[in-house]
């Protein structure tokens, strides 16, 4: 059996698809449609909402899944494949059927490329599935003494552009050193170089700059050196876990490193959930929390938290809608851990007692 799929827009299953009449039933997170679960993916329900093997079933806890292609997904009888390999030269490989082992066809021209046939370089690989593997797997050894040092890479690409002008496809492209040859070379450069940084220069997320620090004036012998830091953080000041810090007009972020809690306050301002979720009723909250970014500061922010917490959390952190009076909030609720337990004592409480029998152990 493949992966589940919503009937209508044909999503796949997820964390974020709710199951609904003791499993019988799950909703489209992306469409909102209702959907008959497989009687073989039937699960009974937990009393918040959850499937009870939801945490056994990576599809339903994990961001990222992969499944074993059903046949229907595999590569069809018309998929066609053709290899070349380049240093200062491009080599052309035939895969023909008839030939009894694959044929190099070398293109010596980097500056006006071509391609040594007009056809058969990429065929079929129900055509030539034996060529290709033994050609794949003679490939390491037919180049292990070989001494070039020059890449046509430019080239390669030009000629690997002619080749399958006819036919289409995507062009796969290894390239470990700098193109030195033929169409689109590049000069030999210096890999360490000088920066100077002046008051307001910026680098974006995509790039990377090693520095080597050199002071000029001279050094005491045995001084400190010391460095300073950027140390601004998106995640604010976290909060005490106890209910004294849970006001009924806010809306709060809970999160245990799996699932980010977002409990919502029973007199929260229109204002605030219209900013956050977009509507301007606690009724409209949806109940699977699905947060959206909208054109606003406020919901700048609240994404960017929980996308820095995301990134710093080893597995992808779902997010669940909590209310005061349903089950949401209780479970919300059972991660105040400083809060006063029955028959026991509060964190603050706790501490002080510590700290008493210290102070008489002391006395």
């Amino acid at each position: 059996m493949g992966p589940i799929r919503c009937s209508r827009c044909k999503a796949y299953i997820n964390p974020f698809m709710r199951f609904v009449d003791q499993g019988r039933r799950f909703i489209c997170n992306l469409c909102g449609f209702s959907n008959d679960t497989p009687r073989e993916y039937i699960c009974n329900l937990g009393p918040d909402g959850r499937r009870r093997d939801a945490d056994d079933r990576p599809e339903l806890c994990r961001g990222t899944v992969e499944f074993v292609a059903s046949k229907e997904f595999l590569e069809g009888p018309r998929t066609m494949v053709g290899i070349a390999t380049f240093d200062s030269a491009i080599h052309f490989y035939s895969l023909k059927r008839a030939q009894q082992q694959p044929l190099m066809l070398i293109v010596p021209d980097v500056q006006d490329v071509y391609t040594p046939l007009q056809k058969d370089l990429i065929l079929p690989v129900s055509e030539c599935r034996e060529n290709l593997e033994q050609l794949l797997e003679s490939i390491p050894s037919m180049f292990e003494n070989n001494r070039v040092a020059d890449s046509a890479f430019g080239a390669a690409m030009k000629a690997g552009f002619l080749a399958m002008k006819s036919t289409g496809g995507k062009l796969l492209v290894f390239q470990s050193v700098l193109p030195s040859l033929g169409v689109g070379s590049l000069s030999a450069r210096e890999a360490e170089g000088r920066a100077n940084v002046s008051t307001g220069d910026k680098i974006d997320s995509d790039k990377t700059i090693m520095v080597t620090f050199k002071h000029d004036d001279k050094l005491q012998e045995n001084s400190e050196c010391g460095f300073q830091g950027d140390d601004e953080s998106l995640i604010p000041s976290p909060l005490m876990l106890n209910s004294e810090n849970i006001r009924e007009d806010g809306v709060y972020l809970l999160e245990n490193g799996e699932d980010g809690l977002i409990y919502v306050g029973n007199v929260v301002e229109p204002t605030i959930l219209e900013q956050i979720f977009g509507v301007s009723s606690l009724a409209a909250l949806p109940s699977q929390a699905v947060l959206e970014q909208f054109d606003n500061e406020l919901s700048r922010k609240v994404n960017e938290v929980i996308n820095e917490i995301r990134r710093q959390r080893c597995s992808y952190l779902r997010l669940r809608l909590c209310r005061r009076g349903e089950p949401s909030g209780d479970f919300f609720r059972s991660f105040l851990t400083e809060d006063k337990a029955p028959g026991g004592l509060s964190y603050v409480e706790f501490l002080v007692h510590v700290h008493r029998q210290i102070q008489s152990k002391m006395t």
